[in-house]
């Protein structure tokens, strides 16, 4: 189970980064709404511009950047994972973060558009009329299943049971001596100093 860890992270990174090429917001197929500003209103002209208040603008552009950043951030450690380049708690930890960030930043949008009307169509917010559309639904279901993946590995028993463990070489617990040469500690049945070269056989060590 535990070489299948990486896709979690790889595809919560796939699911925030479709949410933010996706509309955040509908209403069936004549109107659409992105987290990053663009408007679509199906009609004779088939509308298409950006939000007219800037700083519901702003803050989603922001938003989509850092959604954006972090998405690829997962998808790029979850193949790193895979390749062995992370212990589980220090990936874990990041993965967390993240996450965090990804599915804050999609609530922080989600309730900014709550203050938003298109030309007065939605005097109580977007939500008063809108449907939740896959930009809402899939950067949550990624920050939280990056949460979940992290938490798993930095916290769990089985998570520490995956991690890579240090390696202590031989020669750091094999019995030691002392070169009468050189002073250089050796192991007890070696023929000759790693240290000096000098033949250690025959003497008394």
């Amino acid at each position: 189970m535990k070489k299948y860890w990486w896709l979690f992270p790889f595809f919560s990174g796939i699911l925030a980064l479709v949410g933010i090429l996706t509309p955040i917001a509908t209403l069936y197929t004549y109107f659409s709404i992105w987290m990053w500003g663009l408007v679509f209103q199906r009609s004779s002209s088939n509308q298409i511009e950006f939000i007219n208040d800037k700083v519901i603008l702003i803050t989603g552009i922001s938003i989509t950047i850092v959604v954006l950043a972090f998405s690829m951030i997962l998808i790029l450690t979850g193949y790193l994972y895979h390749r062995k380049y992370f212990e589980n708690k220090n990936i874990g930890n990041l993965w967390i973060w993240c996450g965090g960030f990804i599915l804050g930043g999609t609530i922080v949008s989600l309730i900014s558009l709550d203050f938003y009307t298109y030309n007065g169509n939605f005097p109580y917010g977007i939500w008063s009329s809108l449907n939740p559309g896959f930009g809402a639904i899939g950067p949550i279901m990624g920050g939280t299943l990056a949460i979940g993946m992290g938490s798993f590995l930095s916290y769990s028993e089985a998570g520490r049971r995956g991690r890579t463990q240090n390696v202590v070489p031989l020669s750091e617990v094999a019995p030691k001596s002392i070169c009468p040469f050189c002073g250089k500690k050796i192991s007890l049945n070696a023929s000759f100093c790693s240290k000096c070269g000098k033949s250690i056989e025959n003497q008394d060590i």
